[in-house]
């Protein structure tokens, strides 16, 4: 047996390497003093967190200045640094690491660099991610070790990556003042012991606590005022409040298996989460509502009971996310904010509305909206205009009343889009006044309707297939197909009145009808 110790002035017996150490052996030694990861700014001599951010140039990103730590080693850049993300020319959207990698051998050093996804890649089936699925990172130790700093995205032949709201900080902090980092974490009831031993914040492991929502705003609360993450783990907690993210942040989960239910006896007009006035993101979560009825259409919604509220937020972002059982509706945006996604959920059984929306520049699109009560979607402008947003390639089945809804009526909704949707089998709680797109309203101004898919299988049937109604202007409608499978016909005349109604100035007409 060869005992070895270092760093002593040692005889050789104790040292075989003599007075001196090797890079190895220091290396060795300080990989244990101190994890891999971005070091906090009260630890790393007032540089800032190595944040990454889009660059001032199309697919470029910045990462601000910064110290970190990897497996021994130290870097540090006093100055901004500028990747180029190589372009996506494939389908499918891609997602790329920025990381810090560090080599051993003749290129030894800890450089800045972007280790690039495959696009379309997705997440096995089963697994607790959803979502485009970035390349592993490599951690050989002795070879190449490297630690991510961000994910990014991109779409096939984009010119830019994706905005901030987008992106996914992945910065593991070390050092001293590392609680106030921009990555907290917050354990779950049933999480597994290594996870609650770990976590920066535990909500309590006892069957009748209901105030999870007091735990994850504290760790909201202690992120520094530049935003950040909240991650919660796997596992299940009850709510009687709502969740609030501060400054910006983002609430991330590992999703369906991060459930959050709101306790029955939470007050009306509680939304589970509220993202008010600054940009943030909420993903990867299951939302459970408290509504439970065997008929969702029959069943008068409580206002303000939604599964998550975007209250003049211009650039938040909610994907992946799983939304049930809510006593109104799924999702609600107002106060006119612009640049808002929503892409990617899962909308069901919730009493009003699948997503009610007031906001503008935004994109709705691949969500799945079933069995809701009131509109699958509704572009709703009341007090605020809902212009220029494109809702395409969701998926609309079972609703109450209109699959998709324009809504004129009120107020001011100008050059939206809607395109490549599927609406099937809507109009169930009344199937004598409903279309399956209804564009309706003096407000309505240069809406198009395209390539959109509308059907009905048998009883209840919509009145309409498509409707522009009510003093609604310069509606294009094109290539939409309009189809009842009950009458075995394309025939306009198969819904309840007609396929088509049309009033006001429309044109560019063109519809594709299914035999």
């Amino acid at each position: 047996m060869v005992e070895v110790s270092y760093p002593f002035k040692a005889p050789a017996s104790t040292n075989p390497s003599g007075n001196t150490m090797s890079e190895n052996q220091w290396a060795a030694m300080m990989r244990y003093v101190l994890g891999s990861g971005v070091m906090a700014a009260t630890f790393n001599d007032n540089l800032n967190e190595l944040e990454v951010t889009p660059g001032a140039t199309p697919l470029t990103v910045d990462i601000d200045t910064g110290a970190a730590w990897i497996q021994g080693h130290y870097y540090q850049s006093d100055a901004v640094n500028t990747l180029t993300i190589p372009q996506n020319t494939n389908a499918g959207t891609r997602a790329d690491l920025i990381v810090l990698e560090c080599k051993w051998g003749l290129n030894a050093g800890i450089t800045a660099t972007v280790v690039t996804g495959t696009a379309g890649a997705t997440w096995p089936t089963g697994s607790a991610f959803s979502g485009p699925m970035p390349a592993p990172l490599t951690q050989t130790y002795g070879v190449k070790w490297q630690i991510a700093l961000a994910q990014v995205y991109t779409l096939q032949n984009q010119a830019v990556v994706y905005p901030t709201s987008q992106m996914l900080d992945q910065r593991n902090f070390v050092g001293s003042g590392a609680a106030q980092s921009n990555a907290i974490t917050v354990a779950m009831p049933n999480a597994s012991d290594k996870m609650r031993q770990n976590a920066d914040f535990q909500i309590p492991d006892v069957e009748s606590y209901v105030y999870a929502d007091e735990i994850i705003n504290e760790a909201f609360a202690a992120l520094p005022a530049c935003g950040g993450t909240v991650m919660l783990s796997e596992g299940d907690c009850i709510i009687s409040d709502t969740i609030t993210p501060v400054n910006g942040g983002t609430l991330a989960g590992c999703g369906a298996q991060t459930t959050i239910t709101l306790y029955g006896g939470a007050p009306a007009g509680t939304p589970m989460i509220s993202m008010n006035y600054a940009t943030g993101s909420v993903h990867n979560l299951l939302l459970n509502g408290a509504g439970t009825t065997s008929n969702v259409y029959t069943t008068t919604p409580v206002a303000g009971n939604n599964g998550i509220n975007v209250v003049s937020a211009a650039g938040a972002s909610i994907h992946d996310v799983s939304i049930q059982n809510m006593q109104n509706a799924g999702i609600v945006v107002t106060g006119g904010p612009a640049n808002v996604v929503i892409n990617n959920c899962s909308i069901t059984a919730c009493f009003g509305d699948g997503i009610d929306f007031a906001g503008e520049y935004s994109d709705i699109s691949d969500n799945f909206i079933g069995n809701c009560g009131d509109v699958g979607i509704h572009i709703n402008p009341t007090t605020n205009v809902a212009s220029c947003n494109r809702i395409a390639s969701n998926l609309i089945t079972g609703c109450g009343m209109n699959g998709v809804y324009m809504d004129g009526t009120a107020g001011s909704g100008l050059f939206n889009m809607i395109g490549n949707n599927e609406v099937g089998q809507c109009g169930q709680a009344a199937t004598t006044t409903h279309a399956g797109i209804l564009i309706s309203g003096s407000g309505a101004n240069h809406t198009s309707v395209v390539s959109n898919y509308v059907w009905s299988a048998g009883a209840p049937v919509l009145k309409y297939g498509l409707a522009v109604q009510n003093g609604a202007v310069d509606t294009r409608a094109i290539a939409n197909d309009l189809y009842d499978a009950a009458s075995g016909t394309g025939s306009y005349d198969i819904f309840a009145a007609s396929g088509l109604t049309l009033s006001g100035l429309t044109f560019n007409l063109y519809a594709t009808h299914s035999p």
